[in-house]
């Protein structure tokens, strides 16, 4: 009953919000604040003076960037339910939570050995491993978001075709050229609708318009 109960509402909660996927708005999220609130990080381990400012702030940031993720993940699988998963895109988003979460746990740990007095060592150990997981998330957040819209839009968008300077001339084909598609030729200077059906490519495409063929 309780697997039941918490199915239904990760489904509810974490599928649609006013008749949206709420996956998008989650990945969007995370893919957004997530880098920076890690670059901020790199920023106070360098800059000890603003620390004290800005440190509270950098992990409220990466908290609000583990919830981020963790949404991210879940509306993922409920959006996968619906409109299948890009398998690339799933294994990331998948590793990304517990990552966030880690790299919140450096940052937690970097925080507290540098308020109080410690060995020199134990706050560069410290800092290396904080550096070294703002440079792993930041880079699987950013193969997240890429595979993301990868998956989303590669499929959906043309190949940009650079227009030509000029326009093919145009032709004034005859009435019995427009209107006999089986006609295997035509007069010179007129063409048939079957030949012009053949240039029907996005390097090679004719169409007629009032009678005149235009090479687009």
């Amino acid at each position: 009953v309780v697997a039941m109960a918490q199915s239904m509402i990760s489904s509810s909660l974490l599928d649609t919000f006013g008749g949206l996927p709420v996956h998008p708005l989650a990945v969007h999220g995370a893919v957004v604040l997530l880098p920076l609130s890690a670059l901020a990080l790199a920023l106070l381990i360098f800059v000890p003076k603003w620390r004290k400012n800005f440190f509270p702030l950098t992990l409220i940031g990466l908290g609000l960037s583990t919830v981020f993720t963790y949404i991210a993940m879940e509306s993922g699988e409920a959006l996968g339910e619906r409109v299948g998963e890009p398998q690339t895109h799933e294994a990331l988003g998948t590793i990304l939570f517990p990552a966030s979460v880690g790299l919140l746990a450096l940052g937690v740990a970097f925080y507290f050995l540098q308020r109080k007095e410690r060995p020199k060592w134990q706050l560069q150990a410290a800092a290396g491993l904080a550096l070294a997981g703002i440079i792993s998330v930041s880079a699987l957040t950013y193969f997240v978001g890429h595979s993301g819209a990868e998956a989303t839009w590669a499929s959906r968008i043309a190949p940009y075709e650079t227009p030509t300077a000029e326009a093919t001339p145009t032709t004034e084909p005859s009435e019995a050229a427009t209107t006999d598609p089986t006609s295997p030729s035509s007069p010179a200077g007129t063409f048939t609708a079957a030949e012009v059906a053949k240039h029907n490519t996005g390097t090679d495409c004719w169409s007629v318009v009032n009678n005149k063929v235009y090479d687009l």
